[in-house]
């Protein structure tokens, strides 16, 4: 059985290393988007927070944008696409509701 024989201080610099790319991560995460944080009420909102605000799926939101359903614009320079929140909330709210039948029971 091999022991342990990490030191006390060994063990603070490695808890400290931990804490120092955490927090590199989630800054990365809020710079490129992928951050689970969504604005409050945005205009337009890249293609993350619109997964996140309307629960839709990158792949859905494209077939929805190719079908015209959806608005959206590119950051300027042409590297981001925006989707325009407003229009699309709108667009959701008029889809048609859902109609669950209760399961029968059988006797």
């Amino acid at each position: 059985m091999k022991l342990d024989r990490t030191t006390t201080a060994e063990r603070k610099a490695d808890a400290e290393r931990a804490n120092k790319q955490a927090a590199r991560d989630r800054l990365r995460e809020t710079i490129t988007g992928r951050a689970n944080v969504v604005p409050v009420d945005p205009k337009f909102a890249p293609l993350p927070v619109w997964v996140a605000l309307s629960g839709m799926t990158r792949t859905g939101t494209y077939v929805a944008l190719s079908k015209g359903e959806l608005r959206a614009i590119k950051q300027p320079g042409g590297r981001r696409t925006l989707i325009d929140v407003e229009h699309g909330l709108a667009w959701l709210r008029s889809q048609p509701a859902i109609t669950i039948r209760a399961p029968s029971i059988a006797a």
